[in-house]
């Protein structure tokens, strides 16, 4: 995790490793904003099972604000963005706009960010965390 930040843009090179495109659990790679603690923060994930999605954990309870068909190949690099301005959360791959969500319970004060992954393996490259 990052130090404390307000909000902006997280920019990321990832490069799913063939076990997070393999069959079975829903496993998947992404990045974490308003990271408060273990229970509270916004993420998207790269999903095997083939979507993108725009997450939120709130008091222990995770929420799906959106979801849009993304096919994720193994060893395939993927530049991903996540941006939590205001209340929007959106989410980039390759430069292009691929979900966005409007989420107020999150409100941007002072909080972290960083990458997660669920029984995947990735490789990073590129990690920047900017503040308009």
């Amino acid at each position: 995790m990052s130090a404390g930040w307000r909000g902006a843009g997280l920019l990321l090179r990832q490069t799913p490793r063939g076990t997070a495109c393999a069959a079975g659990t829903d496993r998947w790679v992404g990045l974490i904003a308003r990271y408060r603690d273990d229970g509270n923060y916004h993420y998207v994930t790269l999903r095997n099972s083939g979507s993108l999605d725009i997450k939120k954990l709130v008091n222990g309870t995770i929420q799906n604000l959106v979801t849009v068909p993304f096919p994720v190949q193994p060893d395939v690099s993927y530049r991903v963005r996540l941006e939590a301005i205001g209340t929007r959360v959106r989410a980039y791959v390759n430069g292009t706009l691929r979900a966005e969500a409007t989420d107020a319970s999150l409100t941007p004060v002072a909080s972290r960010a960083g990458v997660a992954t669920y029984k995947a393996a990735l490789d990073l490259d590129n990690f920047l965390i900017s503040q308009p």
